[in-house]
């Protein structure tokens, strides 16, 4: 089983749901620090910085890992969908005659995911920490033809079991274009606080300092329920007033139980007790890091 190779050892899937776009030109670095939330420019060489594109209302665009290359150009990798959405706004917004935007069609993205991925070795362009499924991971970007290991390969079904129990955002289900990402819980690791303006700042900036989202990403226990759509209702069982949405549900082999990420109104606290589907539900803090069910409790922030 591909799933227990990722949770014991390591284990490869070919990511044909990411991919790489290049911005070249007189000055990539200074048009992409005006565009995304952290600062791309100060970051080293090589280093990915998980960012986001925002619009001047603070909603989303796409979320992607941003890194300046030796040769001056910038590098984005993303989910495929949220790349589409980026290059559309980077030819909306930057001039040509400081930068263009390519996606380089020639640029694969090979995850190996596992307590052991770190001791795996590729030939690529490119190779990107990650803990995206909550364990360590590496996902290599490759040119060409590449040369996989030997290793158990996982399915995308298997891959966003590992996600979920992980408590990892993904484009296109937690992360769309009517979410802000302070209401995704993205301020830690894509929001730098320190840098200068960007599109959207203001809107977030007015939200740190003044106000507050009116929802947040939480992860619920389900028990034995069966698993909930996405976007099924949750509703709170005393007035069965619709208090939030789920975005990904699974059966959880690690947490012996369903397990679900919805966006919850900021009033309903961690602990509380909702209803899906007819079926009660504990609200928590993702990640699922601190639940014990069946003596297991090793998952970590992705």
């Amino acid at each position: 089983m591909s799933y227990a190779a990722a949770r014991s050892q390591a284990a490869l899937i070919e990511r044909g749901d990411r991919a790489v776009t290049r911005m070249y030109g007189r000055d990539p670095v200074r048009m992409i620090q005006g565009l995304v939330t952290n600062d791309v420019a100060n970051a080293p060489l090589d280093t990915p910085i998980y960012s986001v594109f925002l619009t001047p209302k603070g909603k989303m665009i796409g979320d992607a890992r941003v890194m300046r290359r030796a040769s001056g150009e910038v590098w984005i990798e993303a989910s495929t969908a949220a790349l589409d959405n980026i290059e559309a706004n980077l030819k909306r917004t930057v001039p040509p005659l400081f930068a263009r935007a390519e996606r380089l069609t020639d640029v694969h993205v090979i995850g190996v995911y596992g307590p052991a991925s770190t001791d795996v070795r590729m030939d690529a362009e490119l190779q990107l920490a990650t803990s995206y499924t909550g364990d360590p991971g590496v996902d290599f970007l490759v040119r060409g033809v590449a040369t996989l290991p030997d290793l158990p390969r996982l399915s995308f079904e298997e891959l966003e079991t590992l996600r979920i129990e992980a408590g990892s955002p993904r484009w296109g289900a937690e992360l769309t274009e009517e979410i802000i990402p302070l209401e995704a819980g993205l301020r830690q690791s894509a929001i730098s606080e320190s840098k200068g303006c960007y599109t959207g700042q203001e809107v977030i900036i007015r939200i740190l300092h003044r106000g507050h989202v009116n929802r947040h990403l939480r992860g619920l226990l389900l028990g034995g329920s069966p698993v909930p759509e996405p976007d099924a209702e949750v509703v709170r069982g005393v007035d069965q007033k619709v208090i939030g949405k789920i975005t990904s549900a699974c059966e959880s082999p690690l947490l012996q139980q369903t397990i679900a990420m919805a966006y919850i109104r900021r009033e309903i606290e961690p602990g509380q007790t909702v209803n899906v589907n007819g079926h009660d539900a504990t609200v928590i803090e993702l990640p699922f890091q601190h639940q014990n069910h069946g003596g297991i409790s090793r998952i970590r922030s992705a």
